[in-house]
């Protein structure tokens, strides 16, 4: 047998995918070690996979497997300046808590507080930027409006957690098609206000996932009339403003 056969039997994909996730499973085991240094150096080797190891962390949690070690890392993975793996990890933490049920009770304890506390940060960011916030008699927040020029697509990504929010005013930001994206797990949301941003007809069609909204405004957007009747298709009951 030569030498190139015999490497590639010796590399076949198979065999790559078991010794990737063999390593995986060791580097997540890793995370519960007493050593600060082992466990973050495992944490930080399943970071440089980026958003492609999001879903495997996610399993482990519901698997109740180093549970809050990972939500911990979450978290950390969440505040990357990599906005895949950044947003990756706020829709995780988000769909866990809206799967809780399918959790153990001491992990859906470490969800809740993780969930909290992502809510807590971004909240406190729009603050910073001068953001109207308000809150139904639950405290659940259901309304943001948003007036800064510094308000773009990474900022976007905070609302990931505020699975309440009915109303969103963004208008006169500097979001773009990509950044509607990020309102796929908003889907209690009812109205947008995306005029005057960076947002053109065909990226509305993001808005899909978005089933209950009824109202979109999109002053100085030159919405087609191709989009105009695919919207409407797709989102029943839709009523587009534009000028």
């Amino acid at each position: 047998m030569s030498l190139c056969v015999l490497a590639d039997e010796i590399n076949s994909p198979s065999e790559i995918s078991v010794d990737r996730t063999t390593e995986i499973d060791r580097l997540i085991g890793e995370l519960t070690s007493r050593s600060f240094i082992q466990s973050d150096w495992a944490a930080r080797r399943l970071m440089s996979r980026g958003a492609s190891i999001v879903p495997q962390l996610t399993t482990a949690v519901r698997n109740d497997i180093a549970a809050e070690e990972i939500l911990a890392l979450l978290t950390r993975m969440s505040e990357s300046n990599d906005s895949d793996m950044a947003a990756s990890s706020l829709r995780a933490i988000t769909n866990l808590r809206q799967h809780q049920d399918q959790l153990s009770s001491g992990t859906r304890r470490s969800v809740e507080t993780v969930y909290r506390n992502s809510i807590r940060s971004c909240l406190a960011q729009l603050s910073l930027i001068g953001a109207v916030i308000k809150r139904d008699e639950h405290q659940n927040v259901i309304e943001v409006r948003v007036r800064s020029k510094d308000f773009g697509d990474r900022q976007l990504m905070l609302l990931l957690s505020l699975t309440t929010l009915r109303s969103l005013d963004l208008r006169d930001t500097k979001i773009t098609d990509a950044g509607l994206r990020h309102l796929a797990s908003l889907t209690e949301l009812v109205s947008l206000n995306c005029s005057d941003t960076l947002v053109t007809s065909s990226g509305l069609r993001e808005l899909e996932p978005l089933q209950q909204l009824k109202e979109v405004v999109a002053y100085r957007i030159d919405v087609t009339p191709a989009d105009r009747d695919w919207l409407r298709e797709h989102l029943p009951g839709v009523t587009i403003t534009n000028r």
